[in-house]
Formats: C-alpha cells, structure tokens, sequence
C-alpha cells in the first residue's frame, strides 16, 4: 500500500529516533481525520514491523506515546483507539500518560466502564510512585465517569477524595474545582442546601487565593434561579455580567439566557426580553443550535405571558426548526461515526488478515525448507551408503579374486627359497626373491584390510578421481 503524509513523517522519526525531535514535530502536525483514518493501516503496520526488530522496541513504544497522545488532543478518537489497542498489545499499558490518554480516549468514546478501569490503573501506578498530578487527574475523571453514569453517590466519593487530596497539596485550583463538582452533583440530587455549602467553600477559597470565580458565582445564580429566589439569583449573574469579556460567546449568550429568566419570573417582562434579544444576535452566525432553541422557548414564555400569541408562535416554528435540525444533525453525525468506525475497522481486519496469511506462507514455506533438508541429507545419507556399499562388493570380490592367486605365489616363493637353500643362489637372486616376498606380504596385508575395514575416507587422487582409505580398528 501507498505510504502517504503520516506514515512518511513517522517512519523517517524512527529511522534516526530522537525524542525530543518527535514531540516537536509531531506537536506541530496538523491532524486530519479522514486521512489519519486512510493511513491507519499502514500506521499500524510500521510500529508492529519496528517493533518486531529488537533494536527498534524501545523507540517504537516512545513514539507510539507521543503520536498518540496528539491524535488524542486533536479529537481524532476512531484511529486512536486502534492506536491504543496496539499500545496495550505492546505493553504501553503500564505507562501514566498512555494510561491518562486511554482513560481520557474512552470517555470520549462513552465507554465508561473502560474509562472507570484505565483511571483505577492510573491512580494505583500513581499513587504507588507518588505522581500527585496523575492521580489527581485519575480521581477526577472517576468523580466526572460516575457521574456521567448517574452514580452520584460514587461520584461523590471521588470528588470528595480529589478535595483532601488537594488541600493536603496546597493545590487550590484542583480544590476549588472538586468543591464546585461536589455542589453540582448536590444539585443533581436535589439536595440544594449542601449544594449552597459547598458553592460558598469554593467561593471562599477562589477569592483568598485570587482564582477565577466566574463559573461559581453563575452557578449559585442557577441554582438560587431553580430555588425561586430570584432577586438573590440576578444578583449573582450581574456581577458575572460585568466580568463577560472573559466568557465566550456561547457563555455570554447562556449568561443572558439565565438573566432574562430570573427578570421573567420577577416579571420584568421587558427587560428579559432585552436581554434575550442580545443573546440571540450573539447567536446569529454561530452554530450554536441548542442555545438558539432556548433563546426560542424563552421568547415564546414571554410573548405568552404578554399574551403576544403570534410572536409566540412565530418563535415556537422558529424553535421547532432548530429542534429538527439539531436532531437531524445528531442522525447525520451518528451515522458517519458508524460508517467511519465500520470503515476503519473494515480496513484493520483485511489487514490483519493479510498479516495471518502472510505469516501461514512464511511458516509454510519454513516447513517446506525444513523438508528439503531432510530430503536432501537423507538423499546424501543413502548416496553414502551405497557408495559404501560398492566399495565393499568390490573389497569382498578383490579380497577373494587376489587371495587365491597370491596363495599360489606365496606357496611357490616359499618351494623357490627352500630350493635355493639347497642347491645355493647367490646374493642377486636372494635380493630378488626378498624384493617379491615383502610384495606378497604387503598384497596380503592389504587384503586383510579388506576384510576388517572399519570405516572410509577419502583422498583427492587426481583432479576428478578419488582414493578410498579403509580405515581398521588397529589404525
């Protein structure tokens, strides 16, 4: 397959691995989604091939976590949780920001019971090298799972544990904001006046320690809104009114939507209704849909209760429209996910698949070597043999065709010497015979070796011949 822009970008990383070099340039990419997800098999691939290389382990694992944790920031969760499953299959499982990553990615992904088990896993190795951050992190997102989950109870627990946690740390920020999530969560369960509590302790501790408090004192607003005190609620927005340049659009326009709630119970119907129009300028060229749907349903309560039944209904059409369209919008979205993670997934199974086949060709034809070798060992083994074999058919016939013939010589050299002693020879003729006896006796010895050989070995003779050498027990 065709390596396009990320696969290049990490394969040349770790070709010459220097992590601080990785963070930089990786921290600097700009991730596109869809073609994060066209290469995410090649992706794969290169870490699982470096990985698989001894030397290129420790590398692959750091790059691993770096990538990851970029794709994660950029929101790029359907190729990211590939990335993650190949992390944990490598062992990243193990590692606190992998573990922060993967709790933080199946959030996301609304699967709240892997997010529950990363954050314990993070806690724990936290806890256990004494990373007061990680845990941190961890209890916070157990408090925001449970919550989510509707287990307030549990959410609580956490919440609770990150405050002690961070008043024994002089950590006031994290403080502050474990005391606003434990009144939020009072707030859910409709316990309003632990709710307050708990509101003013983090409102205390945000003023000594100069953090912002913008978010708490729009909260006490709400929640004295949903108490009916209603004077006491505008207050709290007012003084967020005057500090808005540092919310967002959407904030701001939500801050007004709250005001001209509070003026409409108190039926300053006029004021609400200016302020409500501020909001919804605010919102024209945004894309804020549920904001402009409340803008609606707010306009609509006013123009009823000023018996203004057109602009009322005007405004419930209005209302209807952005209802429709978000709803349709949540369809479209859901169903490019599915096809998306179908795609993705789609794409991961035929390559794996691919890597199993390749991987049964590989043994396949591992085996089918193995066989060669033992053919071919065999084949030399029985070549052996039989030439072991020829030798020793012509050693018996050669023994047994010679012997009978040098008997004779030897008989007839032994009658020649006897004669000789009798009838005298001189000292040429002793020579002679001496000479023919010592070659009777070496043709012998060598017929002996025939007949006892314990092994063969051979000589170069001449350039395309061999000598065999019959090789006894006595040699």
């Amino acid at each position: 397959m065709k390596k396009i822009f990320y696969t290049k970008t990490l394969e040349r990383l770790l070709k010459e691995f220097s992590e601080e070099e990785a963070n930089s340039i990786i921290s600097e990419l700009e991730i596109d989604d869809s073609k994060i997800e066209e290469e995410i098999v090649d992706i794969l691939n290169l870490f699982r091939s470096n990985y698989e290389n001894e030397s290129g382990k420790s590398d692959t694992l750091k790059l691993i976590t770096i990538f990851f944790d970029r794709i994660i920031k950029s929101g790029a969760y359907l190729p990211a949780k590939q990335i993650q499953e190949l992390g944990c299959k490598l062992g990243l499982d193990s590692e606190l920001s992998f573990l922060s990553n993967s709790g933080f990615l199946f959030y996301n992904l609304a699967d709240y019971e892997k997010t529950m088990n990363y954050c314990i896993k993070l806690d724990n190795l936290a806890q256990k090298i004494g990373d007061y951050k990680r845990r941190a992190e961890a209890i916070r997102f157990l408090g925001f799972t449970c919550r989510v989950m509707n287990n307030y109870t549990e959410a609580l627990s956490h919440f609770q544990q990150l405050a002690e946690l961070a008043e024994n740390m002089k950590d006031y920020h994290n403080q502050v904001s474990a005391l606003n999530e434990i009144s939020n969560i009072y707030i859910f369960m409709g316990i309003s006046s632990e709710a307050k509590d708990y509101k003013y302790k983090a409102l205390k501790i945000a003023n000594e320690n100069n953090i912002n408090d913008i978010y708490i004192l729009h909260d006490l607003g709400f929640l004295y809104l949903s108490l009916n005190q209603f004077e006491e609620a505008l207050s709290f927005f007012k003084e967020v009114k005057v500090r808005e340049d540092k919310l967002s659009i959407r904030e701001k326009a939500i801050l007004g939507i709250s005001i001209s709630e509070a003026y409409s119970a108190l039926n300053e119907l006029d004021l609400s209704e200016e302020v409500l129009n501020e909001s919804f300028l605010m919102l024209e060229n945004t894309d804020f849909l549920a904001e402009k749907m409340m803008v609606c349903q707010k306009f609509v309560e006013i123009n009823l209760k000023k018996n203004d039944y057109k602009q009322a209904f005007e405004f419930l059409t209005k209302e209807k429209e952005y209802r429709e369209e978000i709803f349709g919008n949540e369809k479209l979205k859901v169903t490019h996910e599915l096809q998306k993670k179908y795609e993705i997934e789609k794409r991961i199974a035929e390559a794996e698949i691919h890597r199993l086949k390749n991987i049964e060709l590989a043994n396949i034809n591992k085996k089918l070597h193995e066989v060669i070798d033992i053919f071919e060992s065999t084949q030399k083994q029985l070549l052996e043999m039989e030439k072991k074999n020829s030798i020793l058919a012509v050693a018996v016939t050669a023994n047994h065709e010679i012997n009978q013939p040098l008997m004779i010589i030897k008989g007839n050299l032994e009658m020649l010497v006897s004669c000789c002693e009798k009838n005298g020879y001189n000292e040429k003729a002793k020579k002679y015979i001496g000479t023919i006896n010592k070659s009777v006796n070496r043709i012998a010895e060598i017929l002996e070796k025939f007949r006892n050989f314990r092994s063969v070995s051979y000589e170069e003779y001449t350039d395309d011949t061999e000598m065999a050498i019959f090789d006894t027990d006595e040699d």
